[in-house]
């Protein structure tokens, strides 16, 4: 649970200092993952309940 919480907080440190990624490159996580997370306008890509790493 400790890695769980420390990857999504890793998921936003990455998110706000690369906040231009191109849109196309989580789409294309989207459908290789299990399932999408919507944080405000914001998917968090997470497969079998860990995140990855962006």
């Amino acid at each position: 649970m400790k890695r769980f919480i420390r990857n999504i907080l890793g998921y936003f440190y990455y998110t706000l200092r690369d906040i231009n990624l191109d849109t196309s490159y989580y789409n294309f996580l989207a459908q290789k993952s299990q399932c999408v997370l919507l944080i405000p306008n914001t998917p968090l890509i997470l497969k079998r309940g860990r995140s990855f790493v962006f």
